[in-house]
């Protein structure tokens, strides 16, 4: 059977932060100017001990600009905008502000400045969106789903929405919904990489192999890099008979992520089954058990592999694993 090799959908991720800090860098003032007025004639911004001149109170926008790229910069960025003297912070700037307290598992603090936030600005999608990616990463799904509802009442365009939503429904097998959702998230934006691999997996899980192929090459094509539209390409393939592709979009996987042990095991089947290649699927499993040693799958095609090469003592002991768990 073809399971998902997708992680969850990237929506969720530090991915998110990158369009909203576009909006913000346009939205936010840089002229460095206080909000604070002299509290007698004599003194002016600046004058008084510890209060920084006009001149050093910095916008978000610039801290962000000047620190921020990639989701690893994220405690660095908060702690700089937590400890400096910032002007105040717009709608946008507050919602960076809280994908980066979610990126750093400051899940309270910020759940507050979302739920601030679409108080204030109910018609505020983006806001409603990452509260939704909020309540999913600690598991409270009512709270999520009604966030989502009201993202995508505020914006029914919203692609990230939209292919979360598809997401959500492939997860519980409703697989029409989420073929509705992922369709109307590439209706918004045909390149969006969420919405081709989850309605390829949609395709894929109801025996559309040749539709989820087709989107699963286009994923690719757009993004190279992302390693996991090619695990699920590989695994689609091999339900074509297409081994050989299989297993070059497994070599790249491993070239790209060579501490992931799954791939190693995807490889090895393929080898295995297919190929008859008995040493390239021994170093695949021999790579998987250095990784996680635990793996139950892996110890049973040690066990059948040894067996079969017949090296009785190691077959026992691979066994005896197997059994043992």
């Amino acid at each position: 059977m073809l399971q998902p090799a997708s992680p969850p959908p990237r929506t969720a991720s530090i991915l998110v932060l990158s369009v909203v800090i576009l909006v913000f860098w346009g939205s936010c003032s840089t002229d460095g100017a206080s909000s604070s007025a002299p509290e007698s004639p004599d003194e002016t911004p600046g004058s008084r001990p510890g209060e920084p001149a006009p001149d050093d109170r910095r916008s978000a926008a610039d801290i962000l600009e000047s620190r921020y790229t990639g989701a690893d910069d994220a405690a660095d960025v908060l702690a700089v905008l937590e400890t400096s003297e910032v002007e105040p912070m717009d709608a946008d700037a507050r919602l960076v502000y809280a994908v980066l307290l979610r990126t750093e598992g400051r899940f309270d603090d910020s759940r507050r400045e979302l739920a601030a936030l679409v108080e204030e600005h109910p018609s505020m999608a983006d806001a409603w969106f990452n509260l939704a990616l909020l309540e999913h990463a600690q598991g409270r799904s009512d709270e999520r789903d009604s966030a989502l509802e009201s993202a995508l009442e505020a914006d029914p365009s919203l692609t990230e929405a939209l292919a979360f939503s598809g997401a959500l429904a492939a997860a519980d097998s409703r697989w029409t919904a989420a073929e509705n959702s992922y369709t109307a998230a590439l209706e918004q934006d045909d390149e969006s990489i969420d919405a081709l691999t989850g309605l390829a997996w949609v395709m894929a899980k109801t025996e559309r192999a040749e539709e989820a192929l087709s989107l699963l090459d286009r994923a690719v094509e757009l993004e190279p890099d992302f390693t996991y539209a090619r695990v699920d390409r590989s695994r689609v393939n091999v339900v074509l008979g297409n081994y050989n592709a299989a297993e070059d979009d497994l070599d790249a996987a491993i070239a790209d992520e060579p501490d992931v042990p799954w791939h190693y095991l995807d490889r090895a089947r393929i080898r295995l089954r297919h190929f008859k290649d008995y040493q390239g699927a021994l170093e695949d499993l021999n790579a998987v058990e250095s990784l996680d040693p635990g793996n139950f799958f892996a110890l049973v095609y040690l066990a059948g592999l040894h067996d079969e090469e017949r090296r009785f003592t190691l077959a026992e002991e691979y066994y005896r694993r197997v059994v043992s768990m």
